[in-house]
């Protein structure tokens, strides 16, 4: 047993190995193609019996990373900031970047306790996940050459706030999902933006697209993110509503809309698809104005919650439309309780028919007391005919 305690062992030390070439003053270093810059790099790591790769976070407090460094009588000009550099630097707490540095890769920063990164300008792209799970980080301020905001670059990071600069032309897959922005600003020059990327933001209180942006829009200030020449909702927020001239609600659009209670839904409408609606655990009230029910699938919303609302001549339609028929009341547009004297979620003819016969017969039940003034009469017929107008 001690034969194999110890093989094990040392095959985990074998394992081991020095990811730099060089360190200086506390900072790793790898020399890149060329043979005269340098990417700042991890300290150590371990591999795994599996093959996985374990970064050992070395880093921590405040980091500088300098401009040039020297090591055994040559210059190094630092132009990288390496994949998993300051990954799992848990008491990481902030780093500046110099103005030689043009890259930071990939899983950068990711779950690291970082809470200020200073990136220059002279930085023109940052890899996917470089900020990933950094739930210390609130703001980060973007270089202005930047063109790509890559995939799950802040993802399930503590970020607040960010601007995103104007030279962005692509927001990718799951950019900004599961941080807790309060705010978006769309620049005219996105022409792309990735599924997913601001998923499950819940705590979005405004989004705004640039006016001059020709792919996408905000139209008449609905909180929400649309592409134009599709006329489909991708993203929205709390505060958002559903333009009319929308024909689609794209896959989690409204996702994780937490506060929302009631939503309207035009008649343009033909698509909702998967998740548009999932997480909105407030949401009571749906109001499809669309005759013909839209396209939609067995998630698209968590029916069993939600009172749905439609046009009084497509009711017995959705009532039995697949997914639209597990919707546990579906009623008209207008449905007033009071008025629906009989109890069978219609306000029509009927209702009128059996009010005037309890004034003519005298006999009647609180129901019929329409207008809820304690008194059956000519009013309670009156009201009952505004509500079938109104439908």
């Amino acid at each position: 047993m001690k034969k194999s305690l110890l093989t094990v062992l040392l095959l985990l030390v074998s394992m081991a190995a020095n990811a730099y070439d060089f360190m200086v003053d506390g900072i790793y270093y790898n020399i890149n193609d060329g043979d005269s810059t340098v990417s700042v790099t991890y300290g150590d790591s371990w591999n795994d019996m599996e093959g996985w790769i374990h970064i050992v976070g070395l880093y921590y407090g405040n980091v500088e990373v300098p401009q040039v460094v020297e090591y055994q009588g040559k210059t190094y000009v630092v132009t990288d900031i390496g994949s998993c550099a300051f990954e799992e630097c848990g008491n990481l707490r902030s780093v500046i970047i110099p103005s030689t540095v043009t890259r930071i890769a990939s899983d950068a920063f990711r779950n690291s306790g970082v809470r200020s990164v200073s990136i220059p300008n002279s930085v023109t792209e940052i890899g996917n996940g470089a900020f990933t799970q950094c739930a210390e980080l609130r703001s980060v301020t973007l270089p202005e050459r930047l063109t790509v905001i890559s995939s799950s670059l802040f993802e399930s990071s503590g970020l607040t706030s960010i601007v995103i600069p104007d030279s962005v032309t692509e927001i990718r897959i799951g950019a900004f999902a599961f941080t807790n922005l309060t705010s978006i600003f769309i620049p005219a020059k996105v022409a792309s933006i990735g599924n997913m990327a601001f998923l499950a933001c819940k705590s979005l209180e405004s989004i705004q697209v640039s006016e001059d942006n020709q792919f996408y829009d905000s139209r008449g200030g609905c909180n929400a993110i649309i592409r134009t020449a599709s006329n489909y909702l991708l993203t929205a927020c709390d505060n958002a509503f559903i333009p009319d001239g929308v024909v689609g609600i794209g896959m989690y659009g409204f996702d994780n809309c937490e506060k929302i209670t009631s939503v309207v839904i035009p008649a343009s409408v033909t698509k909702i698809e998967s998740w548009a609606f999932a997480q909105c655990d407030m949401l009571t009230e749906i109001i499809c104005k669309a005759t013909t029910p839209p396209e939609v699938s067995k998630f698209s919303f968590s029916y069993e919650k939600s009172t749905l609302y439609v046009p009084q001549e497509a009711v017995e339609t959705y009532r039995n439309t697949d997914y639209w028929k597990e919707f546990g009341t579906i009623l008209p547009i207008g449905y007033q309780e009071s008025a629906d004297v009989n109890g069978d979620y219609v306000v029509n003819i009927a209702d009128v028919s059996i009010v005037i016969d309890a004034i003519l017969s005298g006999a009647f039940s609180s129901s019929c007391d329409v207008n809820l003034d304690g008194i059956v009469n000519i009013a309670d017929i009156i009201a009952i005919i505004d509500a079938i107008l109104n439908q």
